[in-house]
């Protein structure tokens, strides 16, 4: 089975950026869950926020995570939030090399730009504070699901790709040969 590269992280972090020049790189199929969910609910995420609540992204969330995780041989982003729920975990460790994509919350906030198109920042007062909270929150989460760690922070984004690809060929060749014993 040719293992997915799933690249995980908070917002800002590069993962859509990395995960585009990766597939084509792979010459794999690159998929977003947030564009895939957007694409099945028939609605921006910022409206199934507004209309529906967050359970309800969750919802969908969980039911696109288990589609791609179903396939092999793809790169895929993940949301911010995706691996907040075990489920999620369990089924995109199982399908694939995890990588968490880190930055500094500066360099995320330069990333995010307009924060209000952001659900998770759009009615806070203090967008910079809650990145930091947030991402602390977070952070435990990422860092048990992921199999190895990139930071993004102040890097080109060939340099990210290049140490991603290079990492994730060293890991899936590592696996493979365990896997053979």
């Amino acid at each position: 089975m040719a293992k997915n590269l799933v690249l995980i992280g908070f917002m800002g972090t590069g993962k859509s950026t990395a995960g585009k020049q990766c597939a084509r790189l792979l010459n794999r199929p690159f998929i977003d869950t947030d564009a895939l969910i957007v694409e099945r609910a028939g609605k921006p995420i910022p409206q199934i926020f507004a209309d529906e609540g967050e359970a309800v992204f969750r919802e969908w969330e969980q039911r696109v995570v288990a589609e791609i995780a179903a396939g092999e041989n793809q790169v895929v982003s993940t949301g911010g939030g995706v691996m907040l729920n075990p489920n999620n975990v369990a089924l995109l460790r199982a399908s694939g090399c995890v990588v968490l994509l880190t930055a500094k919350t500066f360099a995320i906030m330069r990333r995010v730009g307009d924060c209000r198109t952001r659900p998770m920042l759009a009615n806070v007062k203090d967008p910079y504070t809650h990145v930091v909270e947030l991402n602390a929150k977070r952070a435990p989460y990422y860092e048990l699901s992921a199999d190895l760690l990139v930071d993004s922070t102040d890097r080109p984004v060939e340099e990210v790709v290049k140490e991603i690809l290079e990492r994730y060929e060293q890991t899936t060749a590592r696996q493979a040969a365990e896997e053979e014993r």
